[in-house]
């Protein structure tokens, strides 16, 4: 991106004069022919239409479609066909992109074998296969030579639009179809590769839970939360909520399964030294100062921050206390509720946001860190959160909440073979998504130097 001052000549002076526009400003050369979507492509909105839970047609949405740019099918919603639906049925190969929210470049290549139409917020492309590969394209649009056009052509900030006016400007290098189908067969070949090396990773982490579980002689049981059920006022706990699910009998199946475990349980509140909440600050973030953990960076496996943002100085008096040391743990009350992350060295002394609880262990030799931070995201507490939070939209966690937490506590010399083990299984899974993530960024710059012709 161009500085915020910059000079664009004369003859670089399009049809637009918006800065946005002309600070991405960039040239694709190649020795390749160019052209622009509107040579070689037909475009076609569609209706807004209400999803169905059945019907003759999957309706595809922008949610549908994966961070691989390929089609979910574990949650797809459908419709009945119409007669005024056939020029908006999909066919093999043609491409769908997103053209507005934050995902305006997302694209989809189609190439199932059922019937299928797509959602308002979407548009099919249907390219002249005669001269260019539809999957070619797909992998065109995972290149910078796509994002970078892509963000110097959108309009809009706060809704930025991507529509079939602005899609048909893009330029894209045309091989020759020789060359087109290297490129799909080295692209097809290094997401297959990537896939493969995220699902070993996703499955490693989704084996955690029972793992724990396992060591702790709790044997987990899918419970089915009950629609009708009654119980008798006596059963109702003194100072419990009334409410039907808080007393769906489908907690007390679990806390049969927590109570039936090898070791005792004891109640968080007996290890807490400090518990407490903070004050929300304006986002008012400096480029450098006071470093800011937000509920973003909380993970279940640890703080992960992908862009870090800080407080100027002058603010730390105005921040005060709200600061972690290594060894606390931050908890996520409200979003993503119910997140527990261990604050490690390298976090200490950053400054916490308003949507989290931060408490530290008292002086007990019981506990070991690791552990209570893999127990509290265990799937069995995670359920008893679940039960606990209060607030009909936005659903909250209270410093109560947290206090009254319960752990099952073997010796803190099982505690740490527990926590070593998933910390193994952690960093396999994070060397597998590495390598995954590596393979495929030399791929793409691979492609891109193949259609840039470059030596």
């Amino acid at each position: 991106m161009q500085g915020k001052v910059f000079i664009v000549s004369q003859g670089k002076i399009k049809e637009r004069f918006d800065v946005e526009f002309y600070s991405w400003w960039f040239e694709i050369i190649s020795t390749y022919k160019f052209v622009k979507l509107w040579d070689i492509a037909e475009f076609q909105y569609w209706l807004w239409e209400t999803a169905q839970e059945s019907g003759d047609l999957v309706y595809i949405r922008i949610t549908d479609i994966d961070e691989f740019w390929l089609l979910k099918k574990s949650n797809l919603k459908y419709l009945q066909e119409k007669l005024e639906f056939s020029s908006s049925i999909l066919h093999k190969w043609d491409i769908l992109v997103a053209r507005t929210w934050a995902t305006y470049w997302k694209t989809l290549y189609f190439d199932e074998n059922f019937r299928a139409t797509y959602g308002w917020f979407l548009i099919k492309i249907k390219l002249d296969t005669s001269i260019v590969l539809p999957k070619y394209y797909f992998y065109f649009t995972h290149t910078n030579l796509y994002w970078k056009q892509a963000k110097q052509l959108v309009w809009g900030w706060w809704q930025p639009q991507f529509n079939a006016n602005v899609v048909k400007q893009l330029q894209l290098p045309l091989p020759p179809l020789e060359v087109q189908q290297q490129i799909v067969a080295k692209m097809d070949k290094a997401l297959a590769i990537k896939r493969q090396k995220e699902a070993e990773a996703k499955e490693l982490l989704e084996s955690i839970d029972e793992f724990v579980l396992g060591e702790l002689g709790i044997e987990w049981k899918e419970v089915e939360e009950k629609k009708v059920f009654s119980l008798k006022l006596s059963e109702l706990g003194e100072g419990k909520r009334f409410d039907s699910f808080y007393n769906n009998p489908k907690f007390l199946k679990l806390e049969e399964m927590l109570n039936g475990g090898k070791y005792e349980v004891k109640q968080l509140n007996d290890f807490i030294n400090d518990i407490r909440y903070w004050a929300s600050l304006n986002n008012d973030y400096f480029p450098s100062g006071i470093p800011f953990l937000r509920i973003k960076d909380l993970t279940k496996y640890g703080i992960n921050i992908k862009d870090m943002v800080y407080f100027d100085e002058e603010k730390r008096k105005e921040i005060w206390n709200a600061f972690v040391k290594e060894g606390d743990f931050l908890v996520s009350r409200s979003w993503s509720v119910g997140i527990v992350a261990l604050i490690t060295k390298e976090y200490d002394s950053f400054a916490f946001g308003s949507f989290m609880i931060k408490f530290a262990l008292n002086g007990s030799t019981e506990i070991n860190r690791e552990f209570l931070q893999i127990w509290l995201n265990n799937k069995l507490n995670q359920n008893f959160i679940e039960q606990e939070k209060i607030g009909a939209i936005q659903g909250n966690i209270t410093i109560d909440t947290i206090k009254n937490f319960r752990l099952p506590l073997p010796s803190f010399e099982i505690q740490e073979r527990i926590a070593n083990e998933v910390k193994r299984r952690i960093e396999k899974a994070k060397l597998l998504e590495g390598e995954a993530r590596e393979l495929y960024e030399r791929a793409r710059s691979e492609v891109e130097g193949m259609i840039l012709n470059s030596k």
